[in-house]
């Protein structure tokens, strides 16, 4: 098995972990958790590959399509995470990236409006939340989204 892989797996157990700290409250240990994982998977893998063989394979999507779009889901796990455990400008950080990389997830849209607002920028929050909004409806999810959102929106 090759590093590369063996960082997904690693992320997989993490953000597994990650959800159980959050149910129970703890988001600043599902945090913690996911970013050692990350930094590992980022740092490790990505930048000091001994196994350039597989580091390509994941570049090319060759064996690693049960992962693929976990990832994206993996990083709005942490962003989330960092949200409740309130480290503010992490997760807008965190979910911006999100933002520009998965498009179409409406969640890290949600989490960068939600703590944007809470830095009291509500006027950067509103496009924000606005995107997120129109993300659901194109989903046909408009009754799922928080009435929070509604009312910031105003």
């Amino acid at each position: 098995m090759n590093e590369t892989l063996v960082g997904l797996q690693i992320l997989s157990k993490a953000n597994e972990v990650a959800l159980a700290s959050s149910k129970n409250k703890n988001h600043g240990e599902a945090s913690r958790l996911m970013e050692v994982a990350l930094d590992y998977y980022v740092i490790y893998v990505f930048t000091e590959p001994t196994d350039e063989v597989g580091l390509n394979a994941a570049f090319e999507d060759q064996y690693l399509v049960e992962y693929k779009d976990s990832f994206g889901l993996w990083m709005g796990n942490y962003g989330y995470f960092l949200y409740k455990s309130d480290s503010l400008q992490k997760s807008i950080d965190v979910n911006l990236k999100l933002n520009q990389t998965y498009p179409h997830l409406s969640g890290p849209y949600l989490q960068r409006g939600d703590a944007l607002y809470d830095q009291g920028k509500k006027t950067q929050a509103k496009p924000v939340y606005l995107h997120y909004m129109k993300l659901m409806k194109e989903k046909g999810k408009e009754k799922s989204i928080p009435e929070r959102v509604s009312e910031r929106v105003k």
